[in-house]
């Protein structure tokens, strides 16, 4: 007797065609890796250190890779030099700072859950008693 139904031949079949979509995502990830990495070290000479003008990067370069590469390897960046850096205009850019990021959960941590549902609410019934008064 066959071990094997049609159904499980099946399965195993798109079991190995899975597994080869996923080697070849892998590969192309490492291969975008390595091209970031070498852009970021320097070993690319078609982006030298220097801050280049605009359109002396490729038509093909990612600015976005790259920016998320610089921000990776320097968190404390600031976003004027990130934006110098990729070759954009700073007002382009719309990075929060950590500080920012944490006054709001902090703001939200000292919320209980119905002030913050009616936060609002509770602020616009305070602006009208007080032109009442």
């Amino acid at each position: 007797m066959n071990e094997f139904t049609k159904k499980s031949i099946t399965s195993a079949k798109l079991e190995n065609q899975t597994q080869a979509d996923l080697l070849a995502e892998q590969a192309r990830i490492v291969a975008r890796l390595a091209e970031i990495t070498a852009i970021l070290s320097s070993d690319n000479p078609i982006v030298s250190q220097n801050t280049p003008p605009k359109q002396l990067y490729p038509k093909e370069f990612d600015r976005k890779a790259y920016a998320v590469g610089l921000i990776w390897l320097n968190p404390s960046i600031s976003t004027q030099e990130l934006a110098k850096k990729v070759g954009v205009n700073r007002t382009t850019l719309y990075l929060p700072s950590w500080s920012d990021v944490a006054k709001v959960l902090r703001a939200r941590m000292n919320l209980s859950i119905k002030e913050h549902k009616d936060y609002h609410l509770d602020e616009d019934m305070e602006d009208n008693n007080e032109l009442d008064s």
